[in-house]
């Protein structure tokens, strides 16, 4: 094992983590991302945003 093989080895690795710590921090976003798109499908449902008049908080 070289000395030139040996620094690629560690540039890798710290890339490597660095990398790894960014896919964790865009997973996370992802998440909450989708659970964010989940609960406003929830509050108000589809069909509401289809056909206003069907919303309960419209005036009837």
């Amino acid at each position: 094992m070289t000395e030139r093989d040996s620094v690629c080895r560690t540039m890798l690795t710290a890339f490597g983590m660095i990398f790894a710590r960014h896919c964790v921090q865009l997973k996370l976003y992802t998440v909450l991302l989708y659970h964010m798109v989940h609960i406003l499908t929830d509050m108000t449902d589809l069909q509401y945003f289809i056909d206003p008049l069907q919303s309960p908080f419209s005036l009837r």
